[in-house]
């Protein structure tokens, strides 16, 4: 173990304190700031919830959602499992390469019109995993996200390995009804 972090480890053993629950205030307010200003949207610190790891924290969110989730085909690994544990109706939303592996807003609709009452968490992963692909129709999503108030998990993992500085997300279009995820684990592994 490097000498600067056995120093730093004994000049914090006395601080044996649980952490907040949402996180530690400057991390959270950190976070929000970065965020606000690589979206130009203002996140409070607030609103920004520290976790042991994303896979995690979307399974507390589909424990804690109270509707149907929709999941684009292909989509990540863990996403249908996690719905099925956590006793949520889900339905898979047909992609292809033409769409850039991303659902098209016709086929968001299609979906929930037939229940226009009931509340809706849409799985959307940009870059997406597997295929690498970015999401190029966020504009039309977004209108039917708002028009049917679905609530939007943004899967943003990858965001931070995307090759150009132009990268957008569903949270540009329609922040009001995003939950961003992101974590360090993909750009920082080096």
């Amino acid at each position: 173990v490097p000498d600067d972090i056995v120093a730093e480890l004994k000049n914090n053993a006395h601080q044996n304190s649980y952490l907040p629950i949402q996180g530690l205030f400057k991390l959270r307010k950190s976070i929000s700031k970065y965020i606000s200003k690589k979206k130009n949207y203002n996140y409070e610190d607030d609103n920004v919830l520290i976790g042991p790891g994303t896979k995690e924290l979307m399974f507390l969110l589909n424990i804690l959602f109270d509707g149907e989730i929709l999941l684009p085909t292909s989509s990540w690994v863990s996403y249908e499992p996690q719905a099925i544990i956590a006793k949520n109706k889900f339905h898979w939303i047909e992609t292809s390469s033409e769409t850039n592996w991303f659902p098209t807003a016709d086929k968001i609709e299609k979906i929930v019109s037939k229940n226009k009452d009931n509340n809706y968490l849409l799985f959307l992963n940009s870059p997406n995993n597997p295929s690498g692909q970015i999401c190029e129709n966020f504009d039309e999503i977004s209108k039917i996200v708002k028009k049917y108030n679905i609530t939007v998990l943004s899967d943003e993992i990858y965001s931070e390995l995307a090759f150009e500085n132009n990268y957008k997300s569903i949270s540009n279009y329609c922040p009001e009804q995003t939950i961003i995820s992101n974590g360090l684990s993909k750009w920082c592994a080096g």
